[in-house]
């Protein structure tokens, strides 16, 4: 039997922007919520984990949209974990709409982190138990860190927020896409077909960042960084 999962969600209007396209933070909230729970059913979840002073943390997600989703539609999400890695786990996801057609792939990377010192722990106690792996690895295809780039936009100064946080203390990792396209303005019109985001450090409430991004007729790189060095950077093709 296959290590999968599978959940319907009813789409609301609040997971589209103003020319009724899907959100990227609401692709991401999905992928999330539907992770968390395939967890605990794996005896992995979060309060799993947080026994051994461990929590997830997501490194790496990216995703493609082949075909819009519609307001209040019913989509059924499909997640399903590939085999453990010495420190790291990659699982897919899938949206197909009620007759199969497939909507949005993507795919996230994940760590343990201990919760106190912040950092990364192997995954030689993680086990997913007894089941077959699907053995589709076409996701990772292209799944290599997004690079640094130069920069030719303003410097944009934002503080998050406590919304922006989650259960782990630090902002949720699809606050971020909102960051970008909240200030990111050449992105307000355009129909997003892909998103890769990259967090290399932990951002917390009231820890200001500056962004800046460099942005042309099918592509936008941003990123996010503090005193500290490069917080997160994005890729997000247009068209």
């Amino acid at each position: 039997m296959l290590i999968e999962y599978f959940e319907k969600f009813n789409l609301r209007i609040n997971d589209f922007d103003r020319h009724d396209r899907i959100l990227m933070s609401s692709i991401l909230d999905i992928f999330q919520d539907v992770a968390g729970k395939h967890a605990t059913k794996l005896g992995v979840g979060f309060h799993d984990l947080l026994k051994k002073n461990r929590i997830w943390v997501v490194v790496r997600t990216k995703f493609d949209i082949y075909k819009q989703p519609k307001q209040e539609e019913t989509v059924i999400v499909r997640t399903w974990p590939l085999p453990l890695g010495k420190i790291d786990a990659n699982r897919c996801y899938e949206i197909r709409n009620e007759i199969g057609e497939l909507l949005i792939r993507g795919v996230s990377k994940w760590v343990t982190v201990d919760i106190n010192s912040r950092k990364v722990v192997r995954m030689n106690e993680i086990s997913y138990g007894e089941g077959e792996f699907d053995e589709d690895y076409g996701l990772l295809k292209d799944f290599s860190k997004v690079n640094n780039f130069e920069s030719n936009s303003e410097v944009i100064k934002i503080k998050p927020q406590y919304l922006d946080l989650d259960h782990n203390g630090h902002i949720n990792n699809s606050k971020y896409t909102n960051f970008v396209l909240n200030n990111v303005k050449e992105l307000h019109d355009k129909e997003i077909i892909f998103c890769q985001m990259e967090h290399i450090q932990e951002l917390k409430k009231d820890e200001e960042f500056t962004l800046s991004y460099l942005v042309n007729e099918k592509e936008c790189l941003a990123k996010g960084e503090t005193n500290s060095g490069i917080s997160f950077i994005t890729k997000i093709y247009i068209k």
